[in-house]
Protein backbone atom coordinates (compact mmCIF):
# COMPACT_ATOMS: atom_id res chain seq x y z
CA UNK A 1 0.00 0.00 0.00
CA UNK A 2 2.98 2.30 -0.35
CA UNK A 3 4.24 5.07 2.24
CA UNK A 4 0.29 6.38 2.71
CA UNK A 5 -0.06 3.36 4.95
CA UNK A 6 -1.20 3.96 8.24
CA UNK A 7 -0.22 1.01 10.55
CA UNK A 8 -3.89 0.34 11.57
CA UNK A 9 -3.57 -0.97 7.48
CA UNK A 10 -6.23 1.56 5.96
CA UNK A 11 -4.91 4.32 3.92
CA UNK A 12 -4.20 8.18 5.05
CA UNK A 13 -5.68 10.73 3.05
CA UNK A 14 -6.92 8.86 -0.05
CA UNK A 15 -9.68 10.69 -1.97
CA UNK A 16 -11.16 10.47 -5.31
CA UNK A 17 -12.55 13.16 -7.37
CA UNK A 18 -15.63 11.93 -9.69
CA UNK A 19 -16.58 14.11 -12.64
CA UNK A 20 -20.30 13.73 -12.98
CA UNK A 21 -21.56 17.21 -14.36
CA UNK A 22 -22.15 16.15 -18.13
CA UNK A 23 -25.48 16.60 -19.72
CA UNK A 24 -24.70 13.19 -22.34
CA UNK A 25 -26.06 15.04 -25.01
CA UNK A 26 -25.68 12.06 -27.57
CA UNK A 27 -27.32 9.70 -25.38
CA UNK A 28 -31.09 10.90 -25.90
CA UNK A 29 -31.70 10.86 -23.08
CA UNK A 30 -32.76 14.04 -20.27
CA UNK A 31 -30.94 11.56 -17.42
CA UNK A 32 -27.60 13.14 -16.66
CA UNK A 33 -25.08 10.34 -18.74
CA UNK A 34 -23.63 9.39 -15.02
CA UNK A 35 -27.12 8.33 -14.00
CA UNK A 36 -27.82 5.80 -16.81
CA UNK A 37 -27.40 1.85 -15.93
CA UNK A 38 -25.10 -0.38 -16.70
CA UNK A 39 -25.33 -3.88 -15.37
CA UNK A 40 -28.39 -2.67 -13.42
CA UNK A 41 -26.68 -0.12 -11.79
CA UNK A 42 -25.81 3.52 -12.28
CA UNK A 43 -22.43 4.45 -13.55
CA UNK A 44 -21.80 6.85 -11.81
CA UNK A 45 -21.93 4.44 -8.44
CA UNK A 46 -20.13 2.06 -10.17
CA UNK A 47 -17.19 4.53 -9.72
CA UNK A 48 -17.70 5.27 -6.56
CA UNK A 49 -17.87 2.00 -5.11
CA UNK A 50 -14.76 0.82 -7.13
CA UNK A 51 -13.10 4.29 -5.07
CA UNK A 52 -14.36 2.88 -1.68
CA UNK A 53 -12.82 -0.61 -3.13
CA UNK A 54 -9.58 0.90 -3.68
CA UNK A 55 -9.69 2.91 0.30
CA UNK A 56 -10.67 6.07 -0.75
CA UNK A 57 -11.91 7.67 2.58
CA UNK A 58 -13.26 10.42 0.75
CA UNK A 59 -15.00 10.72 -2.91
CA UNK A 60 -16.12 13.97 -4.18
CA UNK A 61 -18.91 14.00 -7.16
CA UNK A 62 -18.62 16.77 -9.32
CA UNK A 63 -22.48 17.36 -9.91
CA UNK A 64 -24.48 20.13 -12.91
CA UNK A 65 -26.73 19.03 -15.34
CA UNK A 66 -29.15 16.79 -13.31
CA UNK A 67 -27.47 17.11 -10.23
CA UNK A 68 -31.06 16.28 -7.87
CA UNK A 69 -30.74 13.01 -9.96
CA UNK A 70 -26.88 11.97 -9.47
CA UNK A 71 -27.46 13.53 -5.67
CA UNK A 72 -30.43 11.09 -5.30
CA UNK A 73 -28.45 7.81 -6.24
CA UNK A 74 -26.04 8.46 -3.16
CA UNK A 75 -29.27 9.02 -0.76
CA UNK A 76 -28.61 4.96 0.92
CA UNK A 77 -24.55 5.02 0.24
CA UNK A 78 -23.79 2.33 2.91
CA UNK A 79 -19.87 1.78 2.46
CA UNK A 80 -18.52 2.21 6.10
CA UNK A 81 -15.05 4.40 5.84
CA UNK A 82 -16.20 6.18 2.52
CA UNK A 83 -17.73 9.41 2.80
CA UNK A 84 -19.47 11.29 -0.15
CA UNK A 85 -19.68 14.83 -0.87
CA UNK A 86 -20.90 17.00 -3.60
CA UNK A 87 -19.01 20.27 -5.34
CA UNK A 88 -21.22 21.99 -8.23
CA UNK A 89 -19.97 23.25 -11.63
CA UNK A 90 -22.01 25.65 -13.09
CA UNK A 91 -21.55 26.84 -15.50
CA UNK A 92 -19.37 23.66 -16.65
CA UNK A 93 -16.64 24.87 -18.64
CA UNK A 94 -14.98 21.23 -19.19
CA UNK A 95 -13.07 18.92 -17.02
CA UNK A 96 -10.31 21.18 -15.60
CA UNK A 97 -13.09 23.51 -14.47
CA UNK A 98 -15.14 20.54 -13.23
CA UNK A 99 -11.89 20.04 -10.74
CA UNK A 100 -11.51 23.09 -9.61
CA UNK A 101 -15.32 22.89 -8.78
CA UNK A 102 -13.82 20.51 -6.17
CA UNK A 103 -10.95 22.24 -5.22
CA UNK A 104 -12.16 24.27 -2.25
CA UNK A 105 -13.75 21.31 -0.67
CA UNK A 106 -9.67 20.17 -0.38
CA UNK A 107 -8.83 23.20 1.53
CA UNK A 108 -5.32 25.45 1.37
CA UNK A 109 -2.85 21.83 2.12
CA UNK A 110 -5.32 18.34 0.66
CA UNK A 111 -3.02 15.63 2.16
CA UNK A 112 -2.87 12.49 0.88
CA UNK A 113 -3.34 11.38 -2.64
CA UNK A 114 -6.29 12.90 -4.98
CA UNK A 115 -7.53 9.97 -7.84
CA UNK A 116 -9.73 11.84 -10.52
Amino acid sequence: MGSAQRQSGTMNGLSAIILAAGKGTRMGSDLPKVAHAVAGKAMVCWVAEACAAAGCERVVVVVGHGQEIVRALFEDWAYDGTRIEFAVQEPQFGTGHAVQCAEALFGDAPTGDVLV
